[in-house]
């Protein structure tokens, strides 16, 4: 009798031991994918040298949830807008174009997007997301940035980069701005720069939902 009892007890704790752990497993999904792609289509103000420009690029964003850290590239092309410049209008190559290779790592991860720029007009606003902030260094047609070079020397100033992920009810990750600031703030000016998330994927590659439209 004392043997049965025992038998149901441990068989009772399994039970116990084993939907916990299921329960654990059901629980525990990553807040947000772990690897973002997208498109950055924008103009910078008139105020900035040579401005306003247009930014077209790409860019690629990796989490790293267990270290809280972010790692993020981008490439981008610029010129001066040709609505801006008269010689511009009859000659493409007096728009200065360029290009900007930027990377970022050891970047901070916070999941509170309260502050982030939300999308402009027409509504609805963004109302999900995160916030990935850190330094990033920047090139210019393959070099240094000017606005990165120490006038006389060779050090190299990185610039702070606050990038937010949003979106909305149908997607929960559409969006993506850049706000960076000093020195880079210089050629890019102050303001949010906009593009759109295209793709992301959960951890091994697999592709999540969270940033398309579900049927």
């Amino acid at each position: 009798m004392r043997a049965k009892l025992v038998f149901t007890a441990l068989s009772t704790l399994s039970v116990v031991v084993l939907a916990g752990l299921a329960g654990s497993a059901a629980a525990h999904e990553e807040p947000v994918p772990s690897s973002f792609r997208g498109l950055i289509n924008d103009y910078t103000p008139s105020g900035v040298s040579g401005g306003p420009y247009e930014m077209h690029g790409k860019w690629h964003l990796e989490l790293n949830e267990f270290r809280g850290t972010a790692e993020f590239t981008a490439e981008m092309s610029m010129e001066t807008a040709q609505f801006a410049s008269q010689s511009g209008q009859v000659d493409p190559g007096a728009l200065g174009p360029h290009t900007h290779h930027f990377s970022m790592t050891h970047a901070t991860i916070s999941y509170d997007p309260k502050g982030c720029p939300s999308s402009l007009a027409p509504a609805p606003l963004t109302t999900t997301g995160f916030v990935v902030t850190g330094l990033v260094h920047i090139t210019g047609n393959g070099q240094p940035a000017p606005f990165e070079v120490t006038p006389g020397t060779t050090q190299l100033t990185p610039s702070p980069l606050t990038i937010c992920v949003t979106g909305g009810a149908h997607v929960e990750f559409s969006n993506i701005t850049l706000v960076l600031g000093a020195p880079a703030a210089k050629h890019f000016g102050t303001q949010a720069v906009h593009g759109v998330v295209v793709s992301c994927n959960r951890a091994w590659a697999r592709e999540s939902g969270d940033c398309a439209v579900q049927d």
